[in-house]
């Protein structure tokens, strides 16, 4: 904004429905706000039943249209798809979101990144931005994986810069002092690379074993 003397305006859109949300140029830019909906759309934050949440409350972002022609009617042969994404008269995102009591829309994660641990919801994207701050660090990804006791544990996967070397215990008290208790990641794994897909997203779903020996359990360290 400084080098360009212009002001930057987020949103939130998708393929299937287009841009549904935007700030004002005349706001203050906040954290993962993507705006209030626009006229076009009626946007709420939904419970696994499809209930609206009280605002400030995190669940799954549901969209729907207003005038006809905004959005798309299906996905094409995928009925199963479909159905499974227009439920009780909204389309559903697949992202985590909270409405806040002005009417912002602050994104989370994605559903499917989420990680469940100890009754809480833990964004894996704020996971990753705490331990992202290392030095040490040049890039990681934090998933849930199966916990003995129930729900999920956190794992990292963590990639060092070049010419570094990542300390584990470093990286736990950097951990225990930056995030909640129930974020506290239960295993590490430092790679080369993370997984990517072919669009260049990391491929989570292929980090979530742990019984590598390469899978350091952070409970019995430091």
């Amino acid at each position: 904004e400084e080098r360009f003397g212009l002001r930057l305006v987020t949103g939130f859109a998708m393929t299937e429905t287009g841009h549904f949300s935007t700030t004002s140029p005349d706001d203050p830019m906040r954290y993962r706000a993507s705006g209030r909906p626009v006229p076009q759309y009626e946007v709420a934050v939904v419970d696994a039943d499809d209930n609206q949440l009280p605002a400030g409350t995190v669940g799954e972002l549901a969209a729907r249209p207003l005038v006809p022609g905004v959005m798309m009617t299906g996905y094409h042969r995928q009925p199963e798809v479909t159905r499974a994404a227009f439920r009780n008269g909204w389309f559903h995102t697949g992202d985590l979101a909270t409405i806040e009591a002005d009417g912002y829309i602050r994104w989370v994660d994605r559903v499917a990144d989420a990680i469940r641990r100890r009754g809480e919801m833990i964004s894996s994207t704020e996971v990753e931005r705490a331990v992202c701050e290392l030095d040490a660090v040049a890039e990681c990804a934090a998933v849930g994986v199966p916990s003995e006791l129930g729900e999920e544990e956190v794992k990292l996967a963590v990639v060092p810069e070049s010419g570094r070397t990542i300390d584990p215990d470093t990286l736990k008290r950097h951990c225990e002092a930056t995030l909640p208790d129930f974020c506290q990641p239960r295993y590490l794994e430092i790679l080369g690379e993370l997984p990517k897909t072919a669009t260049h997203k990391v491929n989570k779903h292929r980090l979530r074993d742990t019984g590598s020996p390469t899978v350091l359990d952070l409970a019995g360290s430091g």
